[in-house]
């Protein structure tokens, strides 16, 4: 995955963390996993990353999801918390979009999460499907409707918002 932020700068998913380059210096810059540092990524893989409209940077990993504050340059873990029932199921993120300045959406191997970022609660998308069945592709029709593409090749056409959602296509 390879895309563009705000300011022009390239992200790059690796399978070693995310890679920053900076086009105008040609210089790069690492997110990485680190065993024992807390203000590392939480996984070596990195297969997601979103720059939002607060220009934080949201990493979806194999074992989760990341938030970097460039302003700051702090990571902090989305951790998945046993005792609170909407927050994030383990796995791995394949996906992450930003539906409005509250929310993201996410496609991950538990099905198709939304993230309440003023809460900090993940909420799962109701599919036809089982929520487990991994969900791989993400992209935005037009906010906040998306497509969703799951491993058992099914796309959704899905509301983010009204969590509404009809199968498009099976093969």
């Amino acid at each position: 995955m390879i895309t563009r932020d705000q300011a022009g700068m390239i992200w790059i998913a690796t399978t070693k963390g995310a890679a920053l380059f900076n086009p105008r210096s040609e210089v790069f810059q690492y997110l990485k996993y680190t065993d024992g540092h807390v203000d590392s990524l939480d996984s070596t893989n990195v297969n997601a990353v979103l720059e939002d409209s607060e220009q934080k940077v949201w990493v979806g990993t194999s074992d989760g999801l990341d938030l970097w504050n460039p302003a700051t340059n702090k990571l902090e873990h989305i951790f998945h918390n046993t005792s609170a029932n909407k927050s994030f199921p383990f796995g791995v993120v394949w996906k992450v979009s930003e539906i409005n300045e509250r929310y993201l959406i996410l496609a991950t191997d538990s099905g198709v999460l939304r993230y309440d970022k003023q809460l900090n609660e993940f909420k799962p998308i109701k599919l036809r499907r089982a929520e487990s069945i991994a969900y791989y592709g993400l992209t935005e029709i037009q906010s906040p409707e998306f497509l969703a593409a799951n491993s058992a090749s099914e796309i959704y056409r899905v509301n983010a918002l009204t969590e509404k959602s009809e199968l498009v296509f099976d093969a």
